[in-house]
C-alpha cells in the first residue's frame, strides 16, 4: 500500500509538471517525433505500397519519355487515374522523394503542436491535451505514413490545421 501511494505521488507530481510547462512538454514531444523519424528514415529501407510505387512509377515514366513517343498501355492508365493521383508524383518529380519525405516528416511532426491545440480547446484541459499529443506522437500509424509517398499525411495535417483555424 505504502508504494502504491509512494507512485501515485510521483505520478501526480510529474503530471503537474508537466501541466504547468505544457508548451515545453509540446516542443519535446514534436522534438522526438523529429528525432524518432528520421532516425527510422536512415537506418531502415521502408517498402512503399503499390500506390507509392505507381507514383515512383509515373515519375519514371515522365523522366524517360518526352514528345510524342508515348507508350499506349500506360499512358492511358494515367490518364485514366484519378485527376488527385497526379499532384503527388508531380510534387515528387520536382522535389525529389528526400525531400518529400523529409517534409512530410516536419509536417506530421507539426501535428503533434495542432492536435494539442484542439484538445486544449475543446476540452479546456491541459492534461487530456498533453496525453493526447503524447499519443498522436507515438503513434506508429502516423509514424509509418510520414514515411511514405501518400497522402494520408498531408491530409492529416491540413484536417488537423483546418479545425484549429
Amino acid at each position: 500500500m505504502i508504494l502504491v501511494n509512494k507512485i501515485a505521488i510521483f505520478l501526480h507530481y510529474y503530471l503537474q509538471l508537466i501541466i504547468r510547462n505544457s508548451n515545453i512538454f509540446v516542443i519535446l514531444l514534436i522534438f522526438i517525433s523529429l528525432i524518432g523519424k528520421f532516425v527510422l528514415l536512415l537506418l531502415y529501407d521502408i517498402p512503399q505500397p503499390p500506390d507509392a510505387r505507381k507514383y515512383i512509377n509515373i515519375i519514371e515514366y515522365y523522366k524517360n519519355h518526352t514528345g510524342i513517343e508515348t507508350d499506349i498501355e500506360l499512358s492511358i492508365s494515367f490518364i485514366l487515374a484519378a485527376p488527385y493521383m497526379k499532384i503527388q508524383p508531380l510534387i515528387l518529380y520536382l522535389f525529389g522523394s528526400k525531400f518529400v519525405t523529409i517534409l512530410q516528416i516536419i509536417i506530421s511532426s507539426l501535428g503533434i503542436y495542432l492536435l494539442f491545440n484542439i484538445s486544449k480547446i475543446i476540452t479546456k484541459n491541459t492534461g487530456v491535451a498533453c496525453l493526447a499529443a503524447f499519443l498522436f506522437c507515438f503513434n506508429p500509424f502516423i509514424t509509418y505514413y510520414s514515411l511514405l509517398f501518400q497522402y494520408e499525411t498531408l491530409f492529416i495535417f491540413f484536417l488537423l490545421l483546418s479545425i484549429n483555424c
